[in-house]
């Protein structure tokens, strides 16, 4: 069955039509097929190979784009050298992406919309011995154009920010495939009623599990709220007591991250062009605003739209990126109030970075600028945190994601 949230709140349970994946068959409600995974326990950390392999989602429904949907690249994490792009799966505009726990498995979204239908996809491949991805299984979103898409700490359950339809989905990969089946939940967003009577429409975008794998939180641009969701092995998502932290007006929360303890929560603001800290309570699932920070420099009086925001491997730096600035700001973190202090902006090289990654070893962080079609490399100062560009230019067409692969 399909657990729906509709607007009113209620939960509608209504009967679950199984996706034809690949080969016709018939999914039973897999809450109830298959029983419920625990995280695995950490191994102690090993060091990453010097030579990883990074994927990259991209749009293939812009304007004049020439993408033909996933591509994979090699990357020196001793010298920062980043290979030239091959296809690694000829896909529509997976726009977003994430691996298994086990990283046997990659998951996309599909933001082109289905032949008869107005959702979105999300899709399952898996990765082979050559690097090469092989899908699984593809499925409707849930939602119209799905951005976003995560997997809990067991692997079992994916999630998907719907942005257009404001909607969140949740699917359940089965281990032993990498098969998707669902969606199994769908969240829809409630508007807000502006003072002025006028109405201001749900816009999810961003959906992930908390570091204890015990809340979902998820961000909705347009009503400026991050909502909250008890993460229950067999039920799902869950509303919880503090369903939702409000932000600002005119925020618009588009993705967040948490810290290296998983004790605050950095909202990135795509209007407000800020970074919102909030303390986290990961027991009872509750967000307490402590800081609000502007990414732009204060005398810059162009158009900017935050895009992505990340926590240094260290647990010191936080990052985010300016669209229109064309920038990534860099902020200290002090580690026990969370709070953030300003180190500097960086120019990206190109022309909206949508998004951007942090090579596994923290050395060097990647950069995707959709809009000038390339990929530049940056070296990070481990002890202040500071962006030097390093001469590492890939041209990719309308880059979207970054993932590093590291086995």
């Amino acid at each position: 069955m399909i657990q729906r949230y509709p607007r009113a709140f209620g939960i509608l349970f209504s009967t679950f039509i199984s996706f034809a994946i690949g080969c016709q068959e018939t999914s039973k409600p897999a809450d109830k097929k298959e029983p419920a995974r625990t995280a695995a326990k950490p191994k102690e950390a090993a060091m990453p190979a010097a030579t990883t392999t990074v994927y990259v989602g991209s749009y293939t429904n812009g304007k004049n784009s020439t993408s033909k949907g996933l591509y994979r690249l090699t990357f020196d994490s001793k010298t920062g050298k980043l290979g030239q792009p091959e296809v690694a799966a000829e896909l529509k505009s997976p726009s977003y992406l994430a691996f298994s726990p086990d990283k046997k498995y990659l998951y996309t979204t599909g933001e082109d919309t289905v032949a008869g239908s107005k959702t979105g996809t999300v899709c399952s491949l898996s990765l082979e011995a050559d690097g090469t991805l092989k899908k699984i299984s593809e499925a409707e979103s849930g939602g119209i154009t799905p951005c976003y898409i995560s997997v809990d700490a067991t692997g079992r359950n994916v999630f998907c920010a719907n942005y257009t339809s404001g909607t969140f989905s949740r699917f359940v990969s089965d281990s032993e495939s990498g098969r998707l089946q669902g969606p199994m939940a769908i969240i829809e967003l409630e508007p807000r009623m502006n003072a002025d009577g006028k109405q201001e429409k749900p816009k999810a975008h961003c959906i992930m599990a908390d570091t204890a794998n015990s809340f979902v939180l998820g961000t909705d641009l347009g009503t400026d709220k991050v909502m909250i969701y008890r993460l229950d092995p067999l039920k799902g998502l869950v509303p919880t007591d503090s369903p939702s932290a409000s932000l600002k007006l005119k925020t618009g929360p588009r993705h967040f991250t948490f810290s290296k303890d998983g004790k605050f929560v950095y909202v990135i603001g795509e209007y407000g062009n800020t970074v919102t800290v909030f303390s986290y309570d990961n027991v009872e699932g509750i967000l307490k605003e402590v800081q609000s920070i502007t990414t732009l420099p204060a005398d810059f009086a162009g158009k900017s739209f935050c895009a992505h925001v990340l926590v240094h491997p260290s647990g010191k730096f936080l990052y985010g990126s300016n669209r229109g600035h064309d920038s990534i700001v860099a902020f200290k973190v002090d580690q026990a109030s969370g709070k953030l202090t300003l180190i500097g902006n960086t120019p990206t090289g190109g022309k909206w970075p949508r998004n951007f990654n942090i090579d596994p070893t923290g050395n060097f962080l990647i950069v995707a600028n959709q809009n000038s079609d390339n990929m530049v490399v940056f070296k990070i100062d481990t002890e202040t945190g500071a962006l030097t560009a390093t001469g590492q230019d890939v041209a990719i067409p309308a880059p979207a994601c970054v993932q590093f692969l590291v086995r």
